[in-house]
């Protein structure tokens, strides 16, 4: 592998950086090209975003040949074994599917309706309730699955209470980040670092325990006070509709819950049994969930054949284009009347189908598809910048500011969630798990120590906490973040909640947060036997 950087190298390096500064702040463009025959319509619009950009910064890398199809392949199977980025994407995917069927049950908003409908309820108590039952429900999942089920839970409640949401929901969204340190499966990140140095459940849970234990408590007193003024004493018993909170779907309440459970129980322990990739032990159970509720819809479908009710109706569209033109219309106008007509027709037809099977629709329009082409556009680009000799350059960075424990680990736990946010965290954690293996990195740590292999394994476990707690500064810092934000403002329309607003909110609390967990597993690395 290349360690000089070249003029390549700084290519792909100024692609990634203007990539991510257009995940931070999306642009829109507008495209002057009117494909059809109707001036009027208004000028066509392209927005780079988190879905759009990172696609794009690979096709200017690959035109460029500062990107490879090597590059490409690596980025999405992975390159040296260990670590296999579509793996990943497949674990969140699935269980994104099983948290989306459950929700759809109603079992959310009637675990809602129940705890709103409190009498006497303390606000404050219920944030205290509500920051434990998301550190309880993510320390036994993961923190995926606790934006995907809890955060529903906040919205519902909130809006029956007459309550400010954003505290509840800030707060929420902290601790997921915070107490999904604690078990091997609790993040994504999690699996990789382990994955990539043979790092066991019980070895991992031992020395993770204590840094989320401190970091949850500085988070609870930290967001407390951030929001003290925003949450009110008392709150009033809210009059809601029991009928609109009731679970729709008992039985596929039960059926998704189990089918989860199950499966992050296998997450859980498989991997100490024998070696095998992570979405093997959720997707099935994600296309189970999906299978019974097509059945459901094929079911219904055979019973009401011709009551169906299209959810979205489109007037249908009358081909008069050769009635109306007038006898010298151009020919290149009636092909494009007939090319709108066709296109017309055919989203007409499309949408009568997907009416045809409502559940399965609605499950499969909620899933976070905008994660794909992010993500697996950020792995690629982060194995250009491993083959241009950016990871060997990290190596030697990190190599010098792991002189001694305290400096490996506030160092690389910092320098880690930085670039949460500026990577992802998934991608962030596959580069820097190379560039902890690197020899540049070992032969580094080796001019300040004799145990080079203890050092290392400070690094790792300091890159579990910054992997982590990276998802706290910036929406784009992890993928729950993204699925957060896209729940929360893009599905609820939750006011109040800007990228600016929730930096600044994370600032006052991270920052503690990362050194109380970065303390903590100082202290333990310094004890023998740890």
């Amino acid at each position: 592998m290349d360690t000089e950087l070249t003029a390549q190298s700084w290519v792909a390096l100024t692609i990634f950086a203007a990539t991510v500064a257009v995940c931070i702040r999306p642009v829109t463009f507008k495209v002057p090209v009117n494909l059809t025959s109707n001036k009027s319509k208004p000028a066509r619009t392209l927005t780079l975003s988190l879905a759009t950009a990172p696609p794009l910064a690979i096709l200017i890398l690959l035109a460029a040949q500062t990107a490879s199809l090597e590059d490409l392949k690596y980025g999405i199977i992975g390159g040296d074994g260990a670590i296999v980025p579509y793996s990943i994407l497949l674990l969140v995917l699935s269980l994104a599917l099983l948290c989306i069927g459950i929700d759809e049950t109603g079992l959310f908003r009637a675990v809602a309706w129940k705890v709103a409908n409190r009498k006497k309820a303390d606000a404050r108590g219920l944030f205290r309730d509500f920051f434990l039952l998301s550190t309880v429900l993510t320390v036994l999942t993961s923190n995926d699955v606790v934006v995907l089920t809890v955060t529903p839970i906040l919205i519902y409640f909130t809006k029956g209470a007459k309550l400010d949401p954003v505290p509840y929901l800030i707060s929420g969204f902290w601790v997921c980040n915070i107490a999904s340190m604690a078990l091997y499966i609790g993040n994504p990140s999690n699996v990789i670092v382990a994955q990539a140095n043979n790092i066991n459940v019980l070895e991992y849970t031992k020395l993770m325990g204590l840094p989320t234990l401190v970091a949850l408590l500085i988070a609870y007193g930290a967001s407390l006070a951030l929001f003290w003024r925003r949450i009110p004493a008392q709150m009033e018993s809210p009059s809601l509709d029991a009928a609109e909170y009731v679970i729709s779907d008992v039985f596929g309440a039960w059926f998704g819950s189990i089918l989860l459970g199950i499966s992050l129980i296998l997450l859980m322990t498989m991997p100490l049994f024998v070696d095998v990739a992570v979405w093997v032990l959720t997707l099935p159970f994600a296309l189970l969930l999906l299978l019974r509720v097509l059945l459901l819809d094929l079911i219904s479908l055979r019973e009401t054949r011709h009551q169906v009710k299209v959810s979205v109706e489109i007037p249908p569209v009358h081909n008069s284009s050769a009635s109306a033109a007038t006898p010298d219309a151009s020919n290149d106008q009636l092909v494009n009347q007939d090319n709108e007509t066709s296109l017309l027709n055919s989203a007409t037809a499309l949408k009568d189908q997907m009416a045809r099977f409502p559940r399965t629709t609605s499950i499969l329009s909620r899933l976070p598809y905008n994660l794909i082409p992010f993500n697996l556009g950020m792995f690629i680009l982060v194995e250009t910048l491993t083959s241009r000799g950016w990871t060997s350059l990290l190596a030697r960075g990190l190599a010098a500011v792991s002189y001694s424990r305290a400096s490996t680990i506030l160092a690389i736990g910092g320098i880690a969630t930085l670039a949460c946010n500026a990577l992802n965290n998934l991608p962030m954690t596959i580069l820097f798990s190379r560039a902890l293996a690197h020899p540049l990195y070992l032969r580094g740590v080796a001019a300040f120590t004799g145990d080079v292999a203890r050092r290392q394994k400070e690094a790792q476990f300091a890159l579990v906490v910054g992997s982590n707690l990276g998802a706290n500064v910036l929406f784009m810092g992890s993928l729950a973040g993204i699925m957060w934000v896209d729940l929360v403002v893009t599905r609820w329309k939750v006011e109040g909640i800007t990228q600016g607003r929730f930096l600044a909110w994370c600032l006052f609390v991270t920052p503690f947060v990362l050194l109380g967990a970065c303390g903590a597993l100082i202290g333990e690395m310094s004890v023998e036997g740890f």
